[in-house]
């Protein structure tokens, strides 16, 4: 079974309503020992003191500065002789502003305190022996749970860049076996159908031989296209801006203008497994634009985010020389499709008279701002 994680914010919630409670419950019960009664004075009192611990702990800054004031508020009234148990709020707040390195504001909150209470108290010198003591208690208690909020941080921040290390090394190893794989046994294969191909030109009696050789061939490339592809995909996050800027640059080189449709605040809603099928959508179908889109012109990326579907939608206009459903959509595309279906969306491309067009419509589960 697995458990909620607790925010830190939680977690703050959580000890300064324990503490409000430990506030309201002492001054009552030390109300009902010195006098067998509970009156109004001492119920509203702690209560007043508890609402404020709990603000405190839902608005930092702005809560422990409204606790402050009315403890010193109370303090300088004549019921502040009970402000024994309404002192742990402030101690709890001069702990947390230790830890939170605000030590200069944590110590003058500290010493004013004191004073207050040693001013409330008839018996000084045993006021000023526990004023002493609780000084040194709430240092040694900030500065011990700030030595291990430090080093509890220092052994995030590691876990975190051993987790880039080993991300960057494992995308490394993706990218020279994507390489490797390109560079070998893709090329032999195709090198491989063209020599029987040429061989088969050049002797006709033998091309239903060497014709199942080629198809062999291009079967295999089929085959491992896929698996290159998808290597080179993982062993590259990149975010859809980049992928947007990479594609028009690389558009550029037959004077084709990519004209992106879509609201700059549609990205901080998209989960990572959406971005990478979506930049995978972009660049291959950019680079079928940049094979086969008429030159001068434009092409157009439209991108929508709609309830929990982002939809990609890409179109140029074709080369008349060229024009060709089967060898515009082309092998990339048909694996793309297999892609995109894995992932849980769908993947349509059509010509359409002069044009050819690119509809892919993907799952995506983020409902808020994604900044990781």
């Amino acid at each position: 079974m697995n458990f909620p994680t607790i925010t830190a914010s939680w977690q703050r919630r959580i000890v300064f309503s324990a503490v409000a409670i430990l506030i309201v419950a002492s001054e009552i019960i030390g109300s009902l020992v010195r006098t067998n009664a509970v009156t109004a004075t001492s119920l509203w009192v702690p209560i007043l003191f508890g609402i404020a611990m709990v603000f405190a702990g839902w608005v930092p800054l702005y809560g422990e500065i409204a606790y402050i004031l009315l403890y010193i508020l109370f303090g300088l009234h004549p019921y502040g002789d009970s402000l024994a148990f309404p002192s742990f709020g402030v101690f709890l707040i001069i702990i947390i502003w230790i830890v939170q390195k605000k030590t200069f504001q944590a110590f003058i909150l500290l010493i004013s305190s004191s004073i207050l209470l040693c001013i409330r108290t008839e018996d000084l010198a045993l006021a000023l022996l526990s004023n002493l003591l609780t000084i040194i208690t709430v240092l040694l208690l900030g500065f011990s749970f700030r030595f291990l909020n430090n080093k509890l941080q220092e052994s995030h921040t590691a876990l975190l860049r051993s987790r880039e290390d080993a991300l960057q090394a494992t995308q490394q190893v993706k990218a020279e076996l994507a390489a490797q794989l390109h560079n070998t046994i893709a090329k032999d294969l195709a090198r491989l159908a063209i020599t029987a191909q040429n061989i088969a030109v050049k002797h006709g009696e033998l091309a239903s031989e060497l014709d199942s050789i080629v198809q062999i061939a291009h079967t295999a490339s089929r085959r491992i296209r896929p698996i290159i592809l998808n290597l080179d995909s993982q062993s590259k996050s990149q975010s859809l801006q980049e992928v947007i800027e990479t594609c028009t640059k690389m558009l550029s080189i037959r004077k084709l203008v990519l004209k992106v449709n879509t609201e700059e605040t549609i990205f901080e809603y998209l989960d990572q497994e959406t971005i990478d099928i979506a930049a995978l959508i972009i660049r291959e179908t950019a680079t079928n634009a940049l094979k086969y889109a008429a030159e001068n012109s434009e092409v157009n990326l439209f991108l929508n985010l709609d309830a929990e579907v982002f939809s990609v939608t890409m179109s140029n206009k074709i080369l008349t020389s060229k024009a060709s459903s089967e060898v515009t959509g082309g092998f990339g595309l048909a694996n793309l499709e297999h892609r995109v279906q894995e992932f849980g969306g769908t993947l349509y491309f059509v010509r359409k008279e002069d044009r050819w067009i690119v509809y892919a419509a993907l799952p995506n589960l983020v409902g808020e701002p994604n900044h990781v």
